[in-house]
């Protein structure tokens, strides 16, 4: 994970808990039986702010990598939660909503809208959550991290050249008459897309999705069948990224993950040839007997600038199901699909793809009629209503842009108003 990132959600958890402290000193004013709970509760969401900045002014000093060890990308999450739990029950106090009668507002300003055994649980995350972050701050974690930085520094250079040798290898593994196959038959590669949508990834979002039973269900089984879909803008493709990201970190000799990013923008893309050709570039790179499966289609033809099975999409997929018979297993991660120019034909193709016990596949769009009908068997599930991402992501956009003097707000009120209209007039990322 980018270490940047990581510094921008702890901006973000800066911003709620100003958000919580300007609420709990307004509930405490308004209740009239506000208890010891409610003082107990703005000192340690105070004391949380606290080392959250200390957090912060460490990075500005060292550098974001000095920190990136030291945080779980889970409990920027996690006590981003919390701090939204308290947020959301100290809304019961609020006597200004609209449509409740005046004595339901009388009632408001006279109860704490917390009990004992809800707020001893809430002490007890934050105490948690600050000593995750105060290890960060901590004086023994500076000495190390001041101890090793020249060390660390050295191995990643050393890191950076064993990558660059591997990179040649791999390279120097596929002939040239091997890469000009690849290039008659157009198997381009999607890393360039993927690295691009990577970087739009944040912090501690899509959590719901990755570590969900949904999505852990179908990355465990074979020849499971998943369709993400949601409005555009909702954060479809970062979630595909997000997805790649996990089944390539389990790639292995007989497990293979293959990918591809449709888009309006790449005219290929657009067409069933274009992805598929795709899909046998990435295994041909991947497995020297699917290269060997090329080779051996490509030989009949050695007269011809360009063998007529290349452009057929039959001879294309029969290519393709043959490849899979040399790995165990296969994830096959496809976005965007309602971008191509047939999107029935697509998504019907890559549902036979599934006939392949070992096979799972993974398609995003937009909840198209056609789209649904071709995928009448998968396991659906939608993105528009997940407001979890977006309490993350917009706190810490209001405080990167407070910082870069792109934004003046004073009152945490109106921050706290902000991030509310934003997140629930939103439907999605």
């Amino acid at each position: 994970m980018d270490p940047l990132s990581i510094a921008s959600g702890v901006a973000g958890l800066i911003t709620l808990s100003e958000v919580v402290i300007s609420r709990t000193y307004n509930t405490i004013i308004k209740c009239k039986n506000a208890s010891e709970d409610a003082c107990r509760l703005l000192r340690e969401v105070q004391s949380l702010l606290g080392i959250l900045q200390s957090v912060s002014t460490l990075e500005r000093k060292l550098g974001a990598t000095a920190i990136r060890s030291q945080i779980p990308n889970q409990e920027v999450a996690a006590c981003q939660k919390t701090l939204q739990t308290v947020r959301d029950k100290l809304d019961r106090a609020d006597p200004r909503e609209d449509g409740i009668t005046i004595l339901q507002k009388a009632k408001r300003t006279l109860k704490w809208p917390i009990s004992s055994s809800t707020m001893d649980a809430i002490l007890a995350e934050m105490e948690r959550h600050k000593s995750t972050f105060n290890l960060a701050v901590s004086v023994d974690t500076l000495d190390m991290i001041l101890a090793t930085s020249e060390e660390q520094s050295a191995m990643s250079t050393k890191f950076d050249q064993l990558e660059h040798s591997l990179q040649r290898l791999v390279r120097a593994e596929i002939t040239k008459d091997a890469r000009r196959m690849l290039q008659i038959l157009g198997a381009d590669s999607a890393d360039g897309q993927h690295r691009a949508n990577w970087r739009l990834y944040y912090p501690g979002t899509g959590l719901w999705f990755s570590e969900g039973p949904t999505f852990r269900d179908w990355s465990r089984s074979l020849n499971a069948k998943l369709w993400m879909h949601g409005i555009p803008g909702a954060g479809k493709t970062v979630l595909s990224a997000l997805a790649i990201q996990e089944a390539l970190a389990k790639t292995s000799n007989n497990r293979a993950a293959i990918f591809y990013y449709c888009s309006h923008q790449n005219a290929r893309s657009q067409h069933l040839t274009g992805i598929l050709s795709c899909f046998i570039g990435q295994l041909a790179r991947q497995n020297e007997e699917c290269l060997s499966m090329i080779q051996a289609k490509f030989e009949p033809y050695e007269h011809m600038s360009t063998p007529p099975w290349v452009s057929n999409d039959d001879d294309l997929t029969a290519l393709l199901v043959s490849m899979f018979l040399c790995f165990d297993e296969i994830s096959i991660i496809i976005d965007g699909i309602d971008e191509c120019l047939d999107p029935s034909l697509v998504s019907e193709t890559l549902a036979r793809l599934c006939e392949t016990p070992t096979v799972r596949l993974l398609v995003s769009s937009r909840e198209e009629h056609h789209i649904k009908c071709s995928l009448v068997d998968f396991q659906s599930v939608s993105i528009a209503a997940e407001s979890q991402d977006l309490r993350l992501f917009v706190p810490a956009e209001i405080e990167t842009r407070r910082k870069k003097q792109k934004l003046r707000i004073r009152n945490p009120d109106l921050k706290d108003e902000m991030i509310e209209k934003l997140v629930n007039g939103a439907h999605g990322m």
